[in-house]
């Protein structure tokens, strides 16, 4: 009686190695370049910003988060009916890895919606920094003497790029006495 050896062959993904995110702290802000200019500079500077590239970033980071959440739920169909049909380690390994990946997709559908989300208040950001700085370069106007006009713009723009620019408010200054 003559006997076979049928022989086991099996691959083995290496691992990928893990995502070292890194440090996720950012530098202050500086603007040391931006305090020596006039309003009308920067009026002038936030009035050409590029509208149309914010408006395409934000179509596409919710485009994309579309096609993640698209992508998690074609896993997450294809893995319940994978299992739902076979059954065995090889396909509870295989249901396990498309949840996992399903779950990453998921997550990165979330923070491509936040993407778009903080992409989409630069609009509104830009039209209360046009607003901001119309209002200082016209109040500096109706003061008479050009030395404290000047004084005056150095120091509302100042206080408008280190202040809390959403918050701004700037008294007329017929009402400063």
């Amino acid at each position: 009686r003559d006997s076979a050896e049928v022989a086991r062959t099996s691959g083995v993904f290496q691992r990928r190695p893990m995502f070292e995110a890194g440090s996720l702290t950012f530098a202050p802000v500086t603007l040391s370049a931006e305090l020596g200019l006039d309003a009308k500079s920067l009026l002038s500077m936030f009035s050409s910003t590029n509208d149309g590239a914010v408006a395409e970033a934000i179509a596409y980071w919710n485009s994309f988060a579309d096609t993640m959440t698209t992508l998690a739920s074609n896993l997450t169909s294809i893995s319940s009916g994978l299992v739902s049909s076979n059954s065995g380690a090889v396909f509870s390994a295989a249901d396990s890895t498309m949840k996992g990946l399903a779950a990453r997709a998921t997550s990165i559908a979330t923070a491509s919606e936040v993407m778009a989300g903080h992409l989409a208040v630069l609009p509104s950001v830009k039209a209360m920094a046009v607003n901001a700085l119309s209002a200082i370069e016209a109040e500096s106007k109706v003061l008479p003497n050009p030395g404290a006009q000047k004084a005056f713009e150095q120091a509302e723009v100042a206080a408008f790029l280190s202040g809390p620019c959403l918050l701004y408010t700037s008294p007329s200054p017929r009402d400063r006495g």
